[in-house]
């Protein structure tokens, strides 16, 4: 049976969300948790507020990450770490990703920080994890999986129709979101802030390497669709902080759809339990020249209906973004009035939240089309919707994967993945059989009619 571990249990996500998912899942007999952090009392309690449901199932590991040994040893007793002690590049999360990749053991975390991602994640553990076997995904929550397996359906369809020698050459998401502020997010938005090098914030590209470059758009003050005139499709859109985030994981899956198919699997390290040998499926590539953007449609109740109030919105998330990005005595001020890291909303906000993505993207070729991809999820996004993605994509890679889906190839070879990548139809199906989130593509082609599928 494979065991899951959860380091910093006992933050707000985790114990409000995460834990108590995976204790009431339909497949909670299938797999045994780890509660872990660096208190064991705070543990204990956290372990016997959960109730007796699964508590058979369940354990706790007291250990600092600063300690190689005891990190090891939660490590060889799991399959897969999920680590909430953020921000990451503050609280020493190499140690995790060093020993998962030692032992060939997978690893999933919720950062936002794109830059200690490219700096001390892809470049360190990057091949460290191939080698091994092991499945490294950092950003799987809000913070990046929704629109980048958005995207991911979009083209598996569009390719799926008419064949992988058409692609995306422009592809915009829209959000329409509703919910909380969260407060880890907004400390890893400070842990950027504080960052001495600051050269990285605005390049979409420090994912995939060095070597490896093209269109980067600037930020707009009014987004438009692709393909104009489309129904039930946002007509305008403000700037979404999160695209400075997300882009960089969307372009990460870009890359990694465009390397080789991988040599020879890890036979003794398969999630799923399936054979090596196993046909796993049609995965989409992306273009050579895409052009990813995202965009917020509205929060709320709030629509940006028109140009205009899209610009004043745009304008001013940019004036305040500066000031606070620019200036640390403002941050200062600000804190506190902030929601601190392992806090959040109350449970009947998060309940009544929702993530809607819209995705509008159009073909390369001389007979260009147009794909729109529709993301459903139930939850606030922050909080209860982040920890539901980031629970469905830990149990794509230790169960058996849903009937009529298998994980990409990457998956079998590990490194460090998106979750477009490592989980595919997997996670889409996992979260659409547990209502998590829907996930719907149609076509389109000038003058015929749309064709919907899921």
């Amino acid at each position: 049976m494979p065991t899951i571990a959860v380091y910093g249990a006992t933050a707000y996500t985790s114990r409000e969300h995460l834990l108590p998912y995976l204790i009431n899942h339909a497949d909670a007999a299938s797999y045994d948790l780890i509660l872990a952090g660096r208190s064991k009392a705070n543990l204990d309690a956290l372990n016997d507020s959960l109730g007796k449901a699964g508590a058979e199932r369940r354990s706790v590991v007291a250990t600092t990450l600063e300690d190689a040994a005891g990190v090891a040893a939660l490590v060889a007793k799991s399959d897969i770490v999920i680590n909430f002690a953020g921000p990451y590049q503050l609280y020493n999360a190499p140690a995790l990703i060093d020993a998962c990749t030692k032992a060939g053991k997978h690893y999933l975390d919720l950062t936002g920080e794109s830059q200690y991602v490219a700096k001390q994640v892809v470049p360190k553990f990057d091949f460290a994890a191939a080698k091994s076997g092991s499945v490294v995904i950092p950003m799987a929550g809000f913070d990046c999986i929704p629109g980048d397996i958005t995207i991911y359906h979009g083209l598996r369809y569009l390719q799926n129709k008419l064949g992988k020698g058409v692609a995306f050459a422009k592809s915009t998401n829209f959000y329409t979101m509703g919910g909380g502020v969260s407060g880890g997010t907004l400390a890893s938005v400070s842990a950027a802030a504080e960052a001495e090098d600051k050269t990285d914030i605005n390049d979409e590209w420090i994912l995939t390497g060095s070597s490896v470059t093209g269109p980067t758009p600037r930020p707009q003050l009014v987004y438009t669709p692709p393909v104009a005139n489309l129904p039930n499709v946002p007509s305008y859109g403000a700037f979404f902080v999160g695209y400075m985030v997300n882009r960089t994981a969307i372009r990460r899956s870009w890359y990694l759809s465009r390397m080789a198919q991988p040599g020879p699997r890890h036979a003794d390290n398969v999630p799923n339990g399936v054979s090596p040998s196993a046909d796993f499926g049609f995965e989409p590539i992306h273009a050579e020249n895409t052009v990813f953007k995202e965009s917020l449609a509205g929060f709320g109740k709030v629509r940006f209906s028109n140009p205009f109030t899209a610009a004043l919105f745009s304008l001013g998330f940019f004036f305040f973004a500066g000031l606070y990005m620019g200036f640390k005595f403002i941050r200062t001020l600000l804190k506190p009035y902030i929601p601190p890291p392992g806090t959040g909303p109350n449970k009947e906000v998060c309940e009544k939240g929702f993530t809607k993505i819209v995705n509008v993207s159009v073909s390369d070729g001389d007979k260009p089309v147009a794909v729109v991809t529709r993301y459903e999820g139930k939850g606030d996004p922050g909080y209860y919707h982040t920890a539901r993605v980031l629970a469905e994509s830990a149990l794509s890679l230790v169960l058996p994967a849903p009937k009529g889906t298998a994980l990409p190839p990457l998956a079998h070879v590990g490194g460090v993945l998106t979750g477009p990548s490592a989980l595919g139809m997997v996670l889409v199906e996992r979260m659409r059989i547990h209502g998590v989130a829907t996930i719907t593509s149609e076509i389109v082609e000038p003058g015929a009619e749309s064709k919907k599928d899921i």
